[in-house]
Parts: structure tokens; sequence; C-alpha cells
């Protein structure tokens, strides 16, 4: 999917810590500074890589598959319903343990062509952890093969698919690209053995059905690589100010800052799909405290001034409000919807919209994004089904004399967790329990424990608890011990 980042300073690293940092100077691209092992090489004056954007590339031993497929859908929306059915059984974890994004071709022939690129939250989890331990916050997550397609379409441009080759002393890929959109991506195994370079062409042209031009563009520093006399192996041509030695060691890192560039169109963002960085929300902060001097100044000015350019400065404030609401990600309507119902007031179209009302929106705002949490945890820290079955067979209220207790129904439901929409939920999670006993003095005394601190029970949950026929039922909250970031 198209990342769509309103960015002109953009920082990449790769998982080796090597890093690019892209600018937008006078309408072109130039590469500020090269970064490696933490060490800044600044190629003009020396920058604030604060202002970056931060994107990072997926760990080389990250979990990545990458498949090609064909849709009769022509609306992308069609086709975002269309593929959690498509990723069913492609990887094999659970569903809602896999992250996925996806690339759209052009239109061709009536039929979608869409690149799908498939990893876990865990393997996400773990390429985020070692930059957020060193401060850095990664807004924007690619993969290996976008980031390749993506520089070698910018360095040497070709409208036919395409096969590109990167092979370093950690990692090796061969791809095929049309026009920066990855179609396909077969990872090299290292060593390279004889013929590996010949089966793993083979086995892409086999699988994307597309013959390819006869030129290979290869980034690595490896002079004789093993490749088909039927094609040309050719390198790009010195770009951005680099040497062939820094295309060749930065050159992932060059795509991964593309790839968040505003007008990318082959881009892919897997933190987006689960956990949309803090970062862009800090960036906001600092325009929307502008906006709130400018405010204070323009009110003061328009009492001076009068009623002309009362009028004026109005329009002016109305126009830059709108531009800190689209900055944000929000829109005037759904905004004004929202702030009427927490507040009570009247909703007011921005036409209509005094300064004084626009302040205290601002500020209602302002305040709105203080208390947002920034991240919430994706994996809960509560006792799995397993654990609460062992923790049960080892209570002597259970599994005492003669048995004591026989289960006869155990459910395991998560009633609640954090989402998108609600990050200050929590983990919670409900059991329900049948059992029998020729006791009912045992029973009394399971009843009594459940209520009586223990390692499991949520004593702030209420124990429920029912008798029917010689059955007892009962249900209970289990504990949260998961870390939420305030």
């Amino acid at each position: 999917m198209p990342v769509l980042s309103p960015a002109f300073r953009v920082l990449a690293y790769t998982s080796q810590k090597k890093g690019l940092a892209l600018s937008l100077s006078q309408g072109k691209w130039k590469v500020d500074a090269l970064l490696e092992n933490q060490k800044v090489k600044w190629l003009d004056q020396e920058e604030d890589l604060s202002r970056y954007l931060v994107t990072i590339i997926l760990n080389r031993n990250t979990p990545l598959l990458v498949r090609s497929l064909n849709f009769p859908l022509k609306k992308e929306g069609e086709i975002d319903k269309a593929l959690p059915h498509e990723v069913e059984g492609l990887f094999p974890t659970p569903q809602g343990e896999i992250v996925y994004d996806r690339i759209t071709l052009p239109l061709e022939g009536g039929k979608r062509k869409v690149t799908l690129l498939l990893t876990t939250k865990e393997g996400l989890q773990e390429t985020l952890s070692p930059f957020q331990e060193t401060g850095i916050e990664p807004e924007v997550v690619t993969a290996p093969p976008v980031a390749l397609a993506l520089a070698a379409s910018f360095l040497s441009p070709v409208s036919a698919p395409r096969g590109v080759l990167y092979i370093d002393d950690q990692e090796g890929f061969f791809i095929v690209e049309q026009g920066g959109y990855l179609l396909g991506s077969v990872r090299l195994d290292l060593p390279l053995q004889k013929g590996s370079i010949t089966r793993a062409i083979g086995a892409l042209t086999r699988e994307l059905g597309t013959p390819l031009v006869r030129e290979i563009l290869t980034f690595s520093e490896i002079k004789n690589l093993d490749i088909p006399s039927t094609y040309i192996r050719i390198s790009p041509s010195p770009s951005l100010g680099l040497t062939d030695e820094e295309l060749n060691k930065f050159i992932l890192a060059l795509g991964g800052a593309l790839n968040s560039l505003v007008d990318t169109q082959g881009g892919i963002d897997f933190r987006m799909r689960v956990l949309p960085a803090s970062l862009p929300w800090k960036r906001a902060m600092q325009p929307l405290a502008y906006f709130g001097g400018a405010l204070l100044f323009a009110l003061i000015s328009l009492i001076i001034a009068g009623n002309a350019y009362l009028s004026w400065k109005g329009d002016q404030l109305k126009e830059e409000w709108a531009q800190t609401l689209s900055l944000l990600g929000k829109s005037e309507a759904i905004f004004e919807e929202n702030y009427s119902e927490k507040t009570g007031y009247p909703k007011i179209a921005l036409a209509d919209l005094k300064p004084d009302q626009i302040a205290t929106r601002a500020a209602f705002l302002q305040k709105e994004l203080n208390t947002t949490p920034l991240l919430f945890p994706l994996h809960p820290n509560l006792p799995r089904v397993s654990d609460l079955l062992a923790w049960l067979a080892s209570l002597s209220e259970v599994n005492g004399e003669e048995g004591r207790l026989e289960i006869v129904s155990l459910y395991y439901t998560l009633l609640k967790r954090p989402e998108m929409e609600k990050k200050q939920e929590k983990y919670q999670v409900k059991v329900d329990l049948e059992f029998t006993t020729p006791s009912p003095k045992w029973a009394r005394e399971f009843h009594d424990f459940l209520i009586n601190p223990n390692p499991f029970v949520d004593s702030k949950g209420e124990v429920k608890w029912n008798v029917s026929k010689g059955s007892y039922k009962t249900s209970f909250l289990l504990k949260d011990q998961t870390s939420y970031v305030q």
C-alpha cells in the first residue's frame, strides 16, 4: 500500500544499523548523511536527526513471505476485503499473529495485480526493539525486497520487468521489479552455492510467468557472481553524490527512505497495520504550539486593527486550523462531532467559526493529544489456558483426596483488549468453569479459595457461583499483569 507520510526529511535504517538521511532541497532529493554503527558521516552541513521521519527495514532473520496475486477487482476497498481470505493458510502462524501489507500495481487488462507481503507481530516487535532501546522511534517498517525495488527504479528506471540482485556479507535477495513495484522475491542462502542464483532466477520467472529484460541490476561487492550467460550484469551509475561502494553498502537504506516519501507508489508499512508510531503525534505538537502562538498574536492584532483586519485574520486562522487538523489526520466534520459530544457545545462549520471558538477547540485538541497513549502492548501478560489447567490440577481443593472435584467444562474467553480506537483499554479474560463433586463441603472450600487472594484470580472482579442438580458453575476474571505505557 502506498505510504503517504507528509515527509520532506526521511532517515532510513537497515537491520545492521546502516542509515541514510534524505531530504528535499530546491525541488531535488539529496543525501544529507550516511550512518554506520551509530557514527554519522555528514555529506553537507550538520542537521538535527530528530527532524527526520524514521523508517527501518525488517531484520534479516524475520520471517517474510512474498506472494503475487491477481484480482478481478478494480477498487482497492474490495481488494482489502478479499485479502484476509488469501492470507489464511499462507503462513504457519495463527492469523491473529500475522502482519501483512500489499502493493497494488496499476490496472492492466481489467485485473489488478497485487504483491502481498506477510510477516509476524513477534518479528515486527523484534525489529523495533533494538532501535527503541537506543531512543530511536521508527515510524515506518518496510521489507528489504520492497526497498531494493524502489532504489533500483530510482537509480536506473525501466518500464519492463527487470531482475535485481543484492548480496552483502549477511543476506541476499533476487527480486523482480517493474517501475518501482515489487513483483516477486527470493531470499538467497549464504554462502552462495554454485547455481543458486540461476535456480533463484528460474524459480521466480516461472512463478511470475513474466519474461525479464536481459540486464540484471546488481548491488554487491562480490566481483565474480555466477549469473546465467543469458543475462548481463550491470551496475547503477553513481547518483546522489554516492560512490559505487556507498551505493552497494547503503542501497537498502536508500530504498527504505524512498519507501516513505509522499509520492512513492510502491511502498509498504507493516507498522501502520498494528501499531502506528508515536512520532507523528510528536511532530504535530510543535506546529500546534506555533499555531497557539500565532493565534494569541492574531487576537491582539485584531483588537488594534479593527473590523477589516479582524475579517482577514479570521480567514487566515481558519485556514491554519484546517491545516492543523489535516496534519493530524483528522477531518473537520469528525473533529466537530467529537468536540460537540465531549463538551456539549453545538457543532459549527469551519466557515462560521470565530477566533475565540477556534482557540477553545485548539485547547481541547491539545488536551486530547496529551492524554492519548502513544503505545499499547501487543502481547498480554495473562495466564494461558495451559497455565490455568496446570494451576487447577495442582490445587488440593480440586485434586485432593478421592479426586474431590471433577471438571465438566471450562471456557476461556478474552473479553477486552486494547485496539487502535481504544488504546486505554486493558486486557481482560473470563473463565467459566463447571464441575461436580460428591461432597458439598468440598465445593464450598473451592469457592472460599477462589474469593480469597491467590495468584490467578482477579480479586477486584466478581466470582459468580451457581448450583443446579448437583452441578456447580462458577465464573471469575484472571489477573492481568501486562505492563501498560502511560
